[in-house]
């Protein structure tokens, strides 16, 4: 049986109508945090991330992490289909568990895009 491989395509979230609002969000992060998260996120869209980086959340919702020196990074996502994947929520964290309030933004935000149906929508 042959494999075939593809590389994932990165989506940003944003309301039924209006500007990706992740994509802001990630724009506000400081030089070096966004140079760091697109880092693994190309190595994630061609499956060669470290498991290190990957946390597996559940309910479908996962978390990229990064660190430049010691500033955390981190990028709430789903995956829409086996090709698309949601950035839902970027954000820089300075304690080692994952804020409650953001986890609930990105859950809220991936229900939203799931309901509107917007399956590989940009």
């Amino acid at each position: 049986m042959e494999v075939v491989r593809y590389h994932r395509q990165w989506r940003w979230y944003s309301p039924k109508q209006g500007y990706p609002v992740s994509r802001r969000e990630f724009d506000d992060l400081v030089d070096h945090g966004r140079a760091a998260l697109i880092s693994v996120m190309r190595r994630y869209e061609h499956n060669e991330h470290r498991h290190r980086h990957l946390t597996n959340l559940g309910n479908g919702l996962l978390e990229l992490r990064t660190s430049v020196g010691n500033d955390e990074f981190r990028l709430l996502f789903f995956h829409d289909t086996p090709v698309h994947v949601i950035a839902l929520l970027p954000f820089y964290k300075n304690t080692q568990k994952l804020p409650l309030k953001e986890r609930r933004l990105a859950e809220q935000r991936m229900n939203e895009w799931i309901a509107n149906g917007k399956k590989g929508s940009a």
